[in-house]
């Protein structure tokens, strides 16, 4: 079998030599890093928890908080068919376990407003998991815009 590139007529066997010869070559000058190198050891610690299934990511574990938040609200929010077309924007401050110690209008339809801050006080909201997770969401502004 015969390989025609930009003219030239090339074996296959005699191409295949050539790119193996290539590929050891390249790799006999190639040393192994040092296990010992701080820069490794510090790169080594950085993905160490990764492949962990017991510890989930800090931005997963975010996620699936506010996940959690938007669930109850919505599950709280009553005839949001009727407000389709809408948009309602609400300020919402979350106390360490999960309770909306303040609910704010930023902006929107009024009567979807009054509706989304009655589904947030009726809400009962899950308590953030750890204090890194109330720190990213003591402060929540959330648009609702139902569909």
């Amino acid at each position: 079998m015969k390989i025609t590139h930009s003219g030239y007529k090339t074996g296959a066997a005699t191409l295949l030599a050539a790119m193996l010869a290539l590929a050891l070559t390249g790799c006999a000058k190639h040393t192994a890093p040092s296990q010992n190198d701080p820069v490794n050891k510090e790169v080594d610690d950085l993905f160490a928890n990764l492949g962990d299934p017991k510890t989930p990511a800090p931005g997963k574990e975010k996620l699936h908080y506010m996940t959690q938040v938007q669930a109850e609200i919505q599950r709280h929010l009553k005839d949001a068919a009727t407000y389709s077309g809408q948009r309602c924007t609400l300020r919402i401050t979350l106390a360490p376990d999960g309770l909306p110690i303040g609910v704010r209008t930023e902006g929107g339809d009024p009567a979807l407003c009054r509706a989304a801050m009655k589904a947030v006080t009726d809400a009962r909201l899950p308590k953030p998991p750890t204090p890194e997770i109330h720190n990213a969401f003591q402060i929540i502004t959330l648009e609702f815009r139902p569909q």
